[in-house]
């Protein structure tokens, strides 16, 4: 760090703890150092090309045109056809590719986060930066809830050693761990926290960085009870225990993702990370590398940056942060991004996407000592993304029967549609026949196959941008369930019905049928 920063990182506290029998200790090393990283990525629409043209825009079925450059949008499909009817004309074909809002944090340490770049957080930030209504469960040492860069995100806590709702942090492990998941983002102010959402502070380790597995059990169910979408520990013990594999058991069951430090001896991993339905987390150097003392095995599913990590300390300073225990919070604040991005998310969608989206290090494919690879938050949340749905499924199955839907879909993100659902009546054939989205610029138009394969299903290759209005048109055979309203709300945005003629010819103006758009 430069002297200023070095003036705020007095009295840093340097620990090293490995974890006996049934007693917990904190996977953590704190110690004054620096780092270096970076990265940055684009990525290609591959599914639509740009076409110019030298003079002007001949006739054609284009997706879209501006008609002052000369140049039109069209589906990379229909290429070659284009080509061979206006070959003369072109004056290049080029691919589509993103752009993004290049967002880069005011906080002072924050070109000494290595770690960031090398997960590519700031790419992430461009997209999703995290959601009050989101909460990070952090069960450690507790937390300075009153420290300047974790104030603002603190949500509220519990200590289980001293029976109140005052987790104040005498060790610092845990202030450390909260500050790289959730510090406050671009205030000006310490690092820049990766996932901008709310943290649930949860003492269950002493002063010392230790405590037992009943504490920590007794933490997990109290999160799943209080509304944690993510449970994040940087601790572990060497002995299995039934009371806090049911614990996780319980949450993973209650819907939260659960995260875990493998440890810092480099032996086994350790418990609660070498449960089923915990993601165990490795430590990786400034080179990608296996860190020396981060645990190995099977059980092992990913890896994050975990040597000289920046990080919180109480009374409003900061230290350098070592171990699995840095590792950890990594993982835990992109589940949270990716929570904020697609609240439909299951958490075991999150922790599929957290794997399929992971960087390959080690051998290929999945291995003892960097589980699927390397955490990658750009990479995780457009893989969130592209999962977004339009779901309007009722409670329960109306009675219905066939006909055609005439409404306006208003979504509330973007939504990259591949098909249609319809949900059926039990024990009816109920499906769409036809499906037509349009906006003002262009329309898709698909049709049913008949009674093969997925037959339920209409396939579609169509985006709906968040905040504009669509027309939709369904043509409903056998008994579709049916929601009874003139218009609804759901995760996906708002849906109103215009009307619904049914195949005896009646017109019902609150018949919107169950469907889903994914």
């Amino acid at each position: 760090m430069s002297d200023a920063r070095s003036e705020k990182c007095e009295s840093v506290l340097t620990l090293s703890c490995i974890s006996v029998l049934c007693i917990f200790a904190a996977f953590c090393v704190l110690t004054l150092a620096s780092g270096e990283g970076g990265g940055s990525g684009v990525e290609e629409c591959s599914e639509m090309k740009i076409v110019c043209f030298k003079d002007r825009i001949p006739p054609g079925n284009y997706l879209d045109r501006i008609g002052e450059i000369n140049c039109v949008l069209v589906d990379a499909r229909y290429l070659g056809e284009l080509r061979m009817q206006s070959l003369n004309s072109i004056e290049c074909i080029e691919d589509v590719h993103i752009v993004r809002a290049l967002f880069t944090p005011n906080d002072p340490i924050f070109d000494e986060q290595w770690n960031l770049m090398r997960i590519h957080a700031p790419e992430a930030w461009d997209v999703e930066r995290g959601s009050e209504n989101v909460t990070i469960a952090i069960i450690d040492t507790g937390i300075d809830f009153a420290h300047e860069d974790l104030a603002e995100n603190y949500a509220f806590g519990y200590d289980f050693l001293e029976n109140d709702e005052v987790p104040d942090d005498e060790n610092g492990h845990g202030t450390a761990v909260a500050g790289v998941a959730s510090a406050v983002l671009n205030n000006g102010r310490g690092i820049a926290g990766i996932a901008q959402v709310k943290i649930m502070a949860l003492k269950v380790l002493n002063a010392s960085g230790f405590g037992t597995d009943w504490d920590v059990a007794d933490a997990i169910t109290f999160a799943a009870e209080n509304g944690a979408d993510v449970v994040s520990m940087s601790l572990g013990g060497d002995e299995d225990s039934e009371a806090l594999r049911r614990a996780c058991d319980f949450a993973y069951e209650k819907g939260c993702v659960l995260v875990a430090a493998a440890g810092n001896e480099n032996s086994s991993v350790a418990f609660p990370a070498a449960y089923d339905c915990v993601i165990a987390v490795g430590a990786t150097d400034e080179s990608d590398r296996r860190a020396s003392y981060s645990n190995f095995g099977a059980e092992l599913e990913l890896v994050a940056p975990g040597n000289s990590i920046p990080a919180t300390y109480p009374d409003d300073k900061y230290v350098y942060f070592t171990g699995t225990s840095a590792a950890t919070p990594h993982v835990s604040a992109v589940a949270a991004l990716l929570k904020s991005a697609n609240p439909a998310l299951s958490n075991a969608e999150i922790r599929r996407i957290l794997c399929e989206t992971a960087e390959d290090l080690g051998e290929a494919g999945r291995d003892p000592f960097y589980g699927f690879g390397l955490l990658n938050a750009s990479a995780a949340i457009s893989a969130a993304l592209q999962r977004r749905e339009f779901d309007i499924k009722p409670e329960n199955p109306y009675p219905s029967i066939a006909g055609t839907f005439y409404g306006k879909i208003v979504p509330s993100y973007d939504i990259k549609v591949s098909k249609i659902s319809i949900y059926p009546c039990i024990g009816t054939g109920g499906h769409a026949e036809f499906v037509s989205i349009c906006n003002e610029t262009k329309c898709v138009n698909a049709s049913w196959s008949g009674y093969s394969g997925d037959w339920r299903n209409i396939s579609l290759n169509f985006t709906l941008i968040a905040g504009e209005t669509y027309n939709i048109t369904i043509k409903t055979g056998s008994y579709p369930q049916i929601l009874h309203k003139q218009s609804a709300e759901v995760e996906g945005g708002r849906i109103i019905c215009v009307k619904y003629e049914d195949i005896n010819g009646r017109i019902h103006n609150d018949w919107i049928p169950a469907f889903k758009l994914e």
